[in-house]
């Protein structure tokens, strides 16, 4: 079931509406006759940069920062060891994902054929190092 509401379109799950019966005891139409849309619900909306919310958005997301956050099974609260376990993931990502700084020479029609490929010509030459370097007939033949 999709509902519209102050310009937000809102997608009702029937699997979440179970949960929320046997969690809650509350049913998809109780929230609506309460004027409640968004308890146990997802609300999907894109905004894009240089859109702005509509005064009735504006509104509306205003009224929900003072609700209390409820974990439950689709979005359970993480113990600090689970959350410095994220991190540690994340800045380990971050190391491997760096790029350093390297100067190499090649000859001039090496370049000319890469900046014929137009603007982002360095990455392409980054990307095809990477894949060459981590192919094993390639690396042989150019030892």
């Amino acid at each position: 079931m999709t509902l519209n509401i102050d310009g937000l379109r809102i997608e009702w799950d029937a699997r979440k509406n179970s949960l929320n019966i046997k969690k809650h005891g509350v049913r998809e139409k109780q929230h609506r006759q309460k004027g409640n849309y968004t308890m146990g619900r997802t609300v999907k909306f894109t905004l894009h940069e240089g859109d702005s919310l509509s005064k009735a958005q504006h509104k509306r997301l205003g009224t929900l920062k003072d609700r209390p956050i409820v974990f439950d099974e689709d979005a359970p609260e993480y113990t600090l060891e689970e959350l410095e376990e994220m991190r540690q993931a994340a800045i380990k990502k971050r190391a491997e994902q760096k790029k350093e700084v390297v100067t190499i020479r090649l000859s001039a029609g090496t370049i000319n054929k890469a900046k014929s490929l137009g603007k982002g010509y360095t990455s392409f030459l980054a990307r095809l190092i990477e894949n060459a370097i981590n192919d094993k007939d390639i690396v042989s033949r150019s030892l």
